[in-house]
């Protein structure tokens, strides 16, 4: 378990780490960058590391019969959905961050310029959401070949580089300067993780995933634009209490996902079909 969670955990690690330096910036600032962090980790916490974990087994199993291209199959399976999801949320949270922020914290004593900061740092989390999500679909496949070091590694060079570019960014940058660095951090163990297993398994046939983020990035673009326009009918500085801002935020998260899933259909996605597919099992069962 210990490499397990080295593995996986470094960007918890670095959650803690930046709080930690937060606190030597203004006042306020560990507050903006732990808002906006429980705002991140909501797609991260339900959606990837669900697909992660649930992958782990049928992994094994597939390594233990010593059949390694079903292995790589259910890999780029896992990583696909992982993507389908992750990289919408990404697009989602980081246009309507200042909407969300409001939403959910603009009340009370959380005024205007804390908003304001939120929205800050949520944007350059939000940025780093699919990546943190692709990780956690990486890691099983080197840990259902009993490979426990090499997680260990990426996540060393992870900690590394959100320590090195966190003190060279909180300084210009403040809160949102950290942010950066934990979704820096997260792209480049990705971009280790995914080169290691390359070199250890051989080609892993990443044009099926290449072609599939095509098409979310397309989907994906369109839903951007729509939680654009429909963001830009809300007075957000009313605040979180306001029953017009509720409904408009309400109806924009309605209006993105729709349009996502429509835009997803009309191309073809796979991961649509199979998501589909999980749900109807689920509630049959």
């Amino acid at each position: 378990m210990v490499p397990l969670l080295a593995g996986l955990g470094v960007y918890q690690v670095n959650v803690l780490l930046s709080r930690l330096l937060a606190s030597f910036l203004p006042t306020g600032s560990v507050s903006y960058l732990y808002y906006g962090q429980r705002l991140a980790e909501i797609p991260q916490g339900m959606f990837a590391l669900a697909i992660a974990s649930a992958a782990l087994p049928s992994l094994s199993q597939a390594v233990a019969h010593g059949d390694e291209e079903e292995a790589k199959r259910l890999f780029r399976h896992a990583f696909r959905l992982s993507l389908f999801v992750a990289i919408p949320a990404a697009v989602a949270l980081a246009v309507l961050a200042e909407p969300a922020a409001t939403v959910f914290f603009g009340r009370g004593r959380y005024d205007a310029a804390a908003i304001h900061e939120t929205t800050r740092s949520l944007v350059w989390q939000a940025a780093g959401i699919w990546a943190v999500a692709s990780v956690r679909t990486i890691v099983p496949m080197f840990h259902a070949h009993n490979d426990t070091q090499t997680p260990v590694i990426a996540s060393a060079l992870n900690l590394v580089t959100f320590m090195s570019l966190s003190l060279v960014l909180m300084g210009p940058l403040q809160r949102a300067g950290l942010a950066a660095a934990t979704t820096a951090a997260a792209v480049l163990q990705l971009a280790a993780l995914l080169w290691l297993l390359r070199r250890r398994s051989g080609p892993l046939g990443m044009s099926e995933v290449t072609t599939s983020v095509l098409r979310v990035l397309i989907a994906s673009g369109v839903m951007g634009l729509v939680v654009w326009t429909c963001a830009r009918l809300g007075q957000w500085e009313l605040g979180g209490n306001d029953p017009r801002n509720l409904a408009i935020f309400a109806a924009t998260v309605v209006a993105g996902l729709l349009s996502y899933v429509a835009v997803a259909a009309a191309l073809g996605s796979a991961e649509l079909r199979d998501l589909r597919a999980a749900i109807r099992r689920r509630v049959r069962a």
